[in-house]
């Protein structure tokens, strides 16, 4: 399941992108929604989402200051505006797609479908992260072997086996 998270200041905005991600795309939960920068800062810092769907212009400030507050953008985001001329800015902040109002439901479905590969490409590098620790673990104690089964794994000293089998 992707975690989101919706920042839009227009309630009907928010109400509507809510509506077509809960008919289009089952695989997204919205944990917060918020209706300003302030609150937007807040949420992601609270909720850690795979995705943000981020207005450009609020109130209280913009969707690009927003992200220059945060220490860390370990999510992915997508620009949800009514304005085509920060396109170029958003690129300059790793968006993943640009979504102009109103939303066309294919557009939404093709970035939702960029998300999933990014983390799923994300899942993969760590699986690889593990595996290569694993293997410096062994080296760096070569006494010991490790051994995963259905409950957990285990960690098995060399001179305790008596006999093994697959």
């Amino acid at each position: 399941m992707i975690r989101g998270i919706i920042v839009e200041d227009e309630r009907h905005s928010r109400e509507t992108l809510r509506g077509m991600l809960d008919r289009y795309c089952k695989n997204v939960e919205i944990v917060a929604e918020t209706d300003s920068y302030r609150g937007g800062l807040k949420e992601i810092r609270e909720h850690h989402p795979d995705v943000v769907f981020l207005d450009i212009q609020m109130p209280d400030g913009s969707g690009f200051r927003m992200l220059e507050e945060l220490d860390e953008i370990d999510f992915e985001i997508i620009f949800t505006t009514a304005f085509d001329q920060f396109a170029i800015k958003a690129i300059k902040y790793s968006a993943l797609d640009y979504l102009l109002k109103p939303i066309d439901p294919e557009e939404l479905v093709r970035a939702l479908k960029k998300v999933e590969t990014k983390l799923s490409n994300q899942k993969v590098n760590q699986n690889i992260q593990v595996l290569l620790d694993n293997i410096k673990a062994r080296d760096a104690d070569p006494h010991k072997i490790i051994l995963s089964t259905s409950e957990k794994i285990h960690i098995i000293e060399t001179d305790q086996i008596i006999r093994c089998e697959s």
